[in-house]
């Protein structure tokens, strides 16, 4: 979701032509990934595990430019191979990889024409199973933050599921429903994207399908963008339940800290950190993710009135770790938050103002989704209000009102609400102040009511015994 990294468009067709002609050219390889060649015959064996290689170093290329070199390197070894020994599969799967490398790079024009020459290949031969997986591919790795690639996004997964029909595999075609559902999400049609996921899972539980959390996990997303708290639990708890009985954890993390997020939005502190915590137990240090779960731990201990153990936490996680610039937003953040919490306002404004400096580079790097960025200067304005420096406070509350508001929940609405509140009654503006005050009050009554409260209670309390069995 985070992963992306610009790279010059001349700099990339130069690398492409440089390596044209590949076998006068001598391979430098990372010594683990020699180490691996030596155990492989110069067979499609190989070619397989250089692909992998250079899928895995893709992956990492935005914590380290490196990455792009070795993954280059792997990638031109399998081409060259490929060819000599005459393999079409491979030569399809090399020449899919540098559909891969350019969609990485954002160079999507050239992304999508490699793309489509193996699709054409494989309608060309009828083989309509692996040409309706390239359309489904091809779909999931354009990024979902680029507003400009919904339609074709959807257009991918649409051609998906209708050649998944014409073989009659009801189960890919509903997959394939489900990710055009996951678009209209990102798109902000939320009853549309709602329609659609009630529909598939009732599909796939006709199926006695059994992997049904991503399904409940994209419900939950719908009903905490809306406000719902009670189905945002509820759907959040079904997540868990379908990941535990398919022992499928591939998202372990993901789910783990949707469930920690919704317990935390309704004050039951203790279950929202037991969740961080197993979120936090499923990465290895240094992952982007891994400083977000720890952010997340560290605000709940505070929100405990635990400043000091929520501090002596941070930092004895913090001294097993290296955090890169993404890393170190995080760690800013949640130093911030314990010093304040600790009324060491001086330390707590050096953090925030770092930490909204970085999270200002990281969004327009586009590593920061909207809600995130607002959420950042939410934290900032709190700050100034909470030390009485309303002046200082008042740009940060501008930047909120101007920032666009794509997949804004209702929560972030109604705390914006109350932060134009407590500015307008510190500079005597009574009259605004209550108009949203009564915004904010009039949010917040949606999401929690006698009613809603009582049914969200009594499910956190089934689900919790539950597990206790």
């Amino acid at each position: 979701m985070y992963l992306k990294r610009i790279v010059i468009a001349c700099v990339t067709t130069l690398l492409f032509c440089a390596f044209a002609n590949a076998q006068k050219l001598v391979f430098n390889f990372p010594l683990f990934v020699n180490q691996q060649l030596k155990q492989t015959r110069p067979d499609s064996t190989r070619v397989k595990l250089l692909l992998e290689f250079a899928i895995s170093y893709l992956d990492k290329s935005v914590s380290s430019p490196k990455n792009i070199d070795s993954a280059l390197t792997c990638y031109y070894y399998a081409q060259t191979l490929s060819n000599q020994i005459h393999l079409v599969k491979w030569q399809m799967e090399c020449l899919k990889f540098k559909a891969l490398y350019f969609i990485k790079v954002s160079d999507y024009k050239q992304g999508e024409e490699s793309f489509m020459k193996v699709i054409s290949y494989y309608h060309t031969t009828g083989n309509i199973m692996i040409e309706a997986n390239n359309w489904m591919e091809f779909g999931d790795n354009l990024p979902g933050e680029n507003l400009t690639l919904f339609e074709k996004k959807i257009k991918c997964f649409r051609h998906a599921a209708s050649l998944y029909h014409q073989l009659n595999n009801v189960l890919k075609e509903t997959d394939a429903e489900k990710m055009v559902a996951d678009v209209h999400l990102n798109q902000g049609k939320l009853d549309l994207a709602h329609h659609e996921l009630i529909g598939i899972l009732a599909k796939y539980k006709s199926l006695k399908y059994k992997k049904l959390e991503k399904t409940y996990y994209l419900l939950g997303a719908i009903s905490a963008l809306k406000g719902d708290l009670q189905n945002e639990l509820f759907y959040s708890i079904e997540t868990i339940k379908s990941m535990e009985a398919s022992a499928d954890t591939t998202d372990a993390e993901l789910y783990y800290f949707k469930l920690g997020s919704t317990y935390l939005k309704l004050g039951s502190y203790a279950n929202s950190v037991i969740y961080f915590k197993k979120a936090l137990n499923c990465l290895p240090p240094n992952d982007y993710e891994f400083f977000v779960d720890l952010q997340e731990i560290v605000q709940v201990l505070i929100a405990q009135h635990k400043p000091k153990e929520a501090l002596a936490y941070l930092q004895s996680r913090l001294g097993q770790v290296t955090a890169d610039n993404n890393g170190r937003y995080r760690q800013d953040m949640c130093l911030a938050n314990c010093y304040e919490a600790l009324a060491e306002y001086k330390k707590a404004e050096y953090y925030y103002l770092r930490m909204n400096r970085e999270s200002e580079l990281d969004y327009q790097r586009k590593l920061n989704p909207d809600e995130s960025r607002i959420l950042d200067l939410k934290r900032v304005c709190d700050f100034y209000i909470l030390t009485r420096q309303y002046e200082k406070a008042r740009p940060f509350l501008v930047q909120i009102i101007n920032h666009p508001k794509k997949l804004i929940s209702t929560v972030i609405f109604s705390q914006i609400e109350f932060i134009q509140f407590k500015l307008d009654s510190a500079s005597g503006n009574y009259f605004s102040a209550l108009k949203h005050y009564e915004r904010h009050k009039n949010l917040t009554d949606s999401m929690f009511s006698a009613t809603k409260s009582k049914q969200i209670a009594e499910l956190m309390v089934k689900f919790e015994s539950e597990k206790k069995r």
